[in-house]
């Protein structure tokens, strides 16, 4: 690690925070640049024959299905766990008071 000493002046290539810096080291990609490079290729539907179509538009409609069926799924299934989580809250002092009085079965 490069120790800065305020006495030595061979340290003005560092920049101190109030400099500007007028070529950065790095640029960014602009937001469209970025888009344009993620864009999947646009399909000609007049270019692909209709047993095609009809299989990808299957194939997209069953995916969507099966992410909206597990979403769901997964919702009811946390709904249900609270739900039985609560009822059990709810009657674990009657039960544990149950079998505090219940008389033993193999009393010795």
């Amino acid at each position: 690690m490069k120790k800065i000493d305020a006495a030595n002046d061979s340290n003005d290539d560092i920049p101190v925070l109030t400099e500007v810096i007028e070529e950065p080291a790095f640029t960014l990609p602009t937001l469209t640049e970025v888009v344009n490079e993620n864009l999947a290729p646009s399909v000609n539907i007049n270019s692909i024959g209709e047993e095609e179509l009809s299989a990808t538009i299957q194939q997209c409609l069953e995916v969507h299905l099966e992410t909206v069926f597990a979403d769901r799924l997964a919702t009811l299934q946390r709904q249900a766990t609270t739900q039985a989580l609560s009822e059990l809250t709810a009657e674990l002092p009657k039960l544990i008071q149950e079998a505090l009085s219940a008389p033993l079965l193999n009393k010795p």
